[in-house]
């Protein structure tokens, strides 16, 4: 499978919650790497168990692909991940994706959501002021 196809393919299983789908995906020793949970999952049963958390805390998600440029091993993808929580929260970001492959499958791939609003301490969470 190309770059291109198992990135869409993961977008398309992720937006589902179809988590066997999306882990499938994976190739055996696979990383997923979350940068904004702090979160690398390793191997395809972590990663099976991350998803299940996220598609447990999401009631819908959809990404907006606008950019995408690959060769048959990288894929990376710019565009927007819209989700509404189970806890009533909504999510609306800028991301990127990015996506290596290997002959087993995905070997890493990498989600990168804007932060912009927030910034990441070692104490938490804090919402910014935004630039006027």
């Amino acid at each position: 499978m190309r770059a291109e196809q198992a990135l869409k393919a993961y977008v398309d299983a992720v937006a589902s919650a179809n988590v066997d789908a999306a882990r499938a995906l994976f190739a055996p020793r696979a990383r997923l790497e979350m940068p904004l949970l702090g979160q690398t999952l390793f191997g395809q049963e972590e990663i099976r168990a991350g998803l299940e958390r996220i598609a447990h805390v999401t009631l819908e998600c959809r990404y907006e692909l606008r950019r995408l440029k690959s060769t048959d091993t990288l894929a990376l993808a710019e565009g927007l991940l819209e989700a509404r929580l189970r806890n009533g929260g909504e999510v609306r970001r800028s991301m990127a994706l990015v996506v290596v492959m290997a002959a087993e499958g995905i070997e890493r791939l990498s989600s990168y959501l804007d932060t912009f609003d927030h910034r990441l301490w070692s104490d938490g969470l804090i919402t910014a002021r935004p630039l006027a």
